[in-house]
């Protein structure tokens, strides 16, 4: 395997090494310190654990500990007080297990690469442990509550808000530009290349017409010092 600054990796290591340094790039050092105090943690218990949990497709790969979706769910049945104490904790305290932070990563090759020596010729799927996750997506969660309550968010913002799909933004779009229309004025929308293949008749309808054409704490810690097993 040949890494992006044209050295040869040539055993199990090497190519690890390779392999995180091209999809895993350090972050650049920040001396920023969170304040302390919040109190976001007391909206977390065992309805929106619960809740969360719920959603985790069982099919989904374990991560390390090779704990499945559908075992926590199980535990889950047996002590849910026990799982949404610890999740809460770990809000209120701003912390995340470091042992939650290894991923194991899965490489699989590129569809269709003339050169499979090239380490960009491969992806990485990361496999986090599900208790790890859903400590995240608890927080997620009261990340965007938190910002839809305070109207943090820009009213165009459509993507990861509850009752603001694809679709939604389309028919807002469509409307804006019949509008226009209506005015004799000129609309254009822009697409990047999955929206164009998604919507691809969105997209030629919108060009036509008459117009010419504590969780501050909590989520830096997350993602601080992330540990990565590679796995081929």
């Amino acid at each position: 395997m040949v890494d992006e600054e044209g050295n040869i990796a040539e055993g199990n290591y090497d190519r690890e090494i390779a392999l995180l340094a091209a999809h895993f790039p350090k972050a650049p050092p920040s001396d920023y310190t969170p304040k302390g105090g919040g109190s976001a943690f007391e909206r977390v218990n065992t309805e929106l654990v619960g809740e969360l949990l719920g959603k985790a497709s069982n099919q989904s790969a374990p991560g390390d500990d090779r704990i499945s979706a559908g075992i926590l769910k199980v535990f889950w049945e047996w002590d849910q007080q026990r799982i949404t104490q610890l999740v809460r904790a770990c809000i209120r305290l701003g912390h995340h297990q470091e042992l939650w932070k290894t991923a194991k990563g899965i490489v699989i090759p590129k569809a269709g690469k003339l050169d499979y020596s090239k380490v960009r010729a491969y992806r990485v799927i990361c496999l986090l442990d599900v208790i790890s996750k859903l400590v995240e997506r608890t927080a997620g969660h009261l990340i965007a509550d938190h910002l839809e309550r305070k109207k943090g968010l820009h009213e165009g913002q459509y993507g990861c808000r509850k009752c603001r799909s694809c679709i939604d933004a389309v028919a807002a779009l469509m409307n804006r530009t019949q509008q226009a229309w209506g005015g004799k004025k000129i609309a254009g929308a822009l697409f990047d290349r999955l929206v164009r293949l998604l919507l691809g008749w969105h997209f030629i309808l919108l060009l036509g017409g008459p117009a010419p054409s504590p969780l501050t704490r909590f989520t830096p810690f997350l993602f601080r010092n992330l540990p990565l097993e590679v796995s081929e």
